[in-house]
């Protein structure tokens, strides 16, 4: 493993979040939105810039130019504004993430893409000419094969061991029941989902 490169973050949140009820960005989360949190985790791990794929009702994000086809749609909308590089990618309902947790993933700098053991995401991905033809190959495919998973296999990415005691962090809240579980794991007064 060498030093963390400057790296930029991506999260996520252009879905339509139709198993929660409503926009999962949007969610109130420590005095913020949920949103929010995930852009001040980034930052305090040391992320140049941080991203939004998904317009915000504030106005701030990026068109998703491949609507309806998921992360991938988000990720190869926002590559136009991203440059070659280092970029971590992750979706907007990680309420635990901790900017700890970012390290291992951050410190293989070598590798086209990094993952934790069994987690599509985070995903820490090396932007340049062979990612942006494999991701153009899977928005050109057939539709079961558009997933972060498929990508991570064909740029032959790596996956490390997630940090002990800290694997909690990347539970991802889906449902409002997996919102009030993380709610309570946090200590955070439950908030309802409902619109």
């Amino acid at each position: 493993m060498t030093a963390p490169a400057p790296w930029q973050a991506l999260i996520l949140a252009g879905g339509r979040s139709r198993r929660m009820g409503r926009d999962k960005a949007q969610l109130p989360w420590r005095g913020g939105t949920l949103l929010d949190h995930l852009v001040d985790v980034l930052r305090r791990a040391g992320a140049s810039a941080v991203h939004v794929s998904g317009v915000q009702p504030d106005g701030r994000g990026i068109p998703d130019r491949w609507p309806g086809v998921g992360p991938l749609g988000g990720l190869a909308s926002a590559l136009a504004q991203v440059g070659d590089g280092i970029l971590l990618a992750l979706p907007v309902d990680l309420p635990l993430l901790d900017p700890e947790l970012l390290a291992p993933l951050l410190a293989h700098a070598d590798a086209p893409a990094v993952r934790f053991r069994a987690q599509p995401m985070p995903v820490r991905l090396r932007v340049d000419a062979a990612l942006r033809r494999e991701l153009q190959a899977l928005l050109d495919a057939e539709p079961a094969q558009r997933s972060m998973n498929t990508l991570f296999r064909r740029l032959n990415g790596i996956e490390i061991e997630c940090p002990e005691g800290l694997s909690g962090a990347l539970l991802n809240c889906n449902t409002p029941q997996e919102w009030a579980d993380a709610q309570q794991r946090a200590g955070v007064a439950a908030t309802d989902t409902r619109g």
